[in-house]
């Protein structure tokens, strides 16, 4: 066990622990070495049984150029700018599909299934955030 002032270091078999006991251990350790915590570790299961079909995602690429490249596009899609931006597409979908839900079950006279609607409503809001195509 290694000991600093305000933080402790575990080894749990080849696993390291790293126990932070006051905010401002917690900050440094977070925030002020960030760039040393970014990366995840490559598991065996995961990230060759798994993803043989499935790919990476960025939450669990380990840290390279590549995941470097896609977090920084991540992040400029969805700054508040970015975001603000997609609201009107959002506020006519959902307009749309509640307005087809309200009518097509007869103005709330009949049940219906509301699946379809939400996947078309999925389908149009992506496909319009990637080409302004719309399947109504």
């Amino acid at each position: 066990m290694k000991s600093a002032e305000n933080a402790y270091e575990y080894r749990m078999g080849y696993k390291r622990v790293i126990i932070a006991n006051t905010y401002q251990s917690v900050k440094e350790l977070w925030i002020d070495n960030q760039s040393a915590l970014i990366s995840r570790p490559m598991l065996y299961t995961f990230h060759t049984v798994v993803s043989s079909s499935q790919g990476f995602t960025i939450g669990t690429s380990p840290w390279d150029e590549s995941c470097k490249r896609r977090r920084k596009a991540a992040a400029t899609a969805l700054n508040r700018p970015a975001v603000a931006s997609y609201m009107p597409i959002v506020d006519l979908e959902s307009k749309c599909s509640i307005r087809d839900l309200y009518l097509d079950s007869e103005k709330g006279e009949n049940e219906i299934n509301p699946k379809p609607y939400f996947q078309r409503f999925a389908l149009n809001t992506v496909s319009a955030f990637q080409d302004r195509a719309n399947f109504s």
